[in-house]
Order: structure tokens, then C-alpha cells, then sequence
């Protein structure tokens, strides 16, 4: 049966003769919802939370992408948000394709990822603004471009390449590439690791070289910070990167 909050949230927006498909998100008590019209073109995507941390998640991604969605440029772009109210954001919809490659991150979105970094900064480089949770999940292949999703961890105050390591850690995590021994030799910017690190230290006006020392950062900070509910491979991935690091 659809939740009671689920209908009031996007029933509404359901145009006549129109639909919508609901599923549930991977935190308890959140949906998401696509409504379409009568043809089956979608008009809304709705993210709806009917308790008090996810209704909390919701409004902070909101402000992100009302911070941070300005900065971002071609070919990355953020949702647009077409209303908030108390347990629900609704964005504009896009139509996005998979990827046979996932953990591939292409040299242009990893320069627009990096110039995001520099476009936030404190003007001397040292922090800047992040996604925090830059993963090949939340990065959608569309027409347009790639949208950007789910920015309910964005933040500032965050260290160059956190969001490209984050990238390659959780990549290798979940989908076992790239590989750790790939991720390292990056660092020596070979293979197209090494590509992607350069094009990011190219869009953030820094020093690919510095590289190791953030990943190292990236590494000791983000384990520290793993979710109790995280899978035990995250912590591994990142010890034995740590260790291979010293």
C-alpha cells in the first residue's frame, strides 16, 4: 500500500490521465517517486522522508544544491529544485542511461569536478566545497551531460580531491575497480587513473603531485567517519590502501 506521506507529497503533481511509480530509497521511512504524464514522460521526481533524520537529510540537500549547484559546470550539472516542503524535495526529472563501465570516470568530468573544487575555495586552494558522497551511483549519464545526484552530504571546508578519491575508494568497494594496485600507480599519474587525477588537479589549479598526500588524508578521514551500517569491505579497502601508502 503507497504511504499516506508518499501520496500527499506527490499525488498533486500527478498531471490528468498522468502516473506514478514509487520505490523505497535505501534509508528506512524514505521514497522516491517518479510521476509522469499520460505519454510516460516523467515531470517530477520526488524524494519523500516521513521521519525527522530524513526530512533533516532532505532540507540539507537542498541548501547544497542551492549553495553549490551554481558552480558546477559542463559537463557536470546539479538537479534543479522545483519545491521543498517538510519531508519532500522535488527536482526536475532526467532521462538517464547505465553503464557498462561504471568505475570510469571521465577526463572531462574529473577537470569539471576540480574546477567545482576551485570555484569554492578560500582562495588559496588549501579547502574548498565537496559533494560528499561522489560516487558512480549518484553520477547519471544523460543527453545533456552528467547530473550530479543526491547532495544531502555536501559541505565545505573540505581538502582538495576528496570527492575524485572518494570516487576511486568507493568504485573499488562496491564494484572491485579500479584496483587498489590502479588507484596507487594513478599517483605516478599512469594508466587512466593517473589521467583523471591530472585532469582534476588541471580544473583545480593545484599540484597533481600532491595527490598522495590527500589520498592519504582522504583515506585516514573518511575511515574514521565510515557509517556503523557501512560494509566491512570499505574499511578493509581503505586500511590496505593506508598500509600500501607508508
Amino acid at each position: 500500500m503507497l504511504p499516506r506521506e508518499v501520496w500527499e507529497a506527490a499525488g498533486p503533481l500527478v498531471p490528468a490521465r498522468g502516473g506514478l511509480s514509487v520505490a523505497r530509497a535505501n534509508h528506512p521511512g524514505r521514497f522516491l517517486a517518479l510521476v509522469f504524464d499520460q505519454g510516460g514522460t516523467p515531470v517530477a521526481f520526488v524524494k519523500v522522508a516521513r521521519d525527522s533524520a530524513g526530512s533533516q537529510a532532505l532540507v540539507a540537500e537542498r541548501d547544497a544544491l542551492q549553495r553549490f549547484g551554481s558552480l558546477v559546470s559542463a559537463p557536470l550539472f546539479a538537479p534543479q529544485v522545483l519545491s521543498h516542503s517538510e519531508g519532500q524535495l522535488v527536482v526536475e526529472p532526467v532521462e538517464w542511461r547505465a553503464r557498462s563501465r561504471p568505475w570510469r570516470l571521465p577526463e572531462d568530468v574529473a577537470f569539471a569536478l576540480g574546477a567545482f573544487f576551485r570555484r569554492s575555495s578560500d582562495g588559496e586552494g588549501r579547502t574548498g566545497a565537496s559533494h560528499g558522497d561522489f560516487a558512480p551511483w549518484n553520477l547519471l549519464q544523460t543527453a545533456r551531460g552528467w547530473e550530479l545526484v543526491d547532495w544531502e552530504d555536501g559541505r565545505t571546508g573540505i581538502p582538495p580531491y576528496f570527492d575524485l578519491f572518494h570516487y576511486l575508494v568507493q568504485s573499488n568497494s562496491e564494484l572491485r575497480r579500479p584496483t587498489k594496485a590502479a588507484i596507487l600507480d594513478g599517483l605516478r599519474l599512469r594508466g587512466w587513473v593517473g589521467r583523471v587525477i591530472g585532469a582534476y588537479a588541471a580544473g583545480a589549479e593545484t599540484e597533481a603531485r600532491e595527490s598522495r598526500h590527500f589520498l592519504r588524508e582522504y583515506l585516514r578521514d573518511s575511515a574514521r567517519k565510515l557509517d556503523l551500517d557501512a560494509p566491512l569491505r570499505a574499511a578493509r579497502v581503505r586500511s590496505k590502501l593506508l598500509r600500501r601508502l607508508s
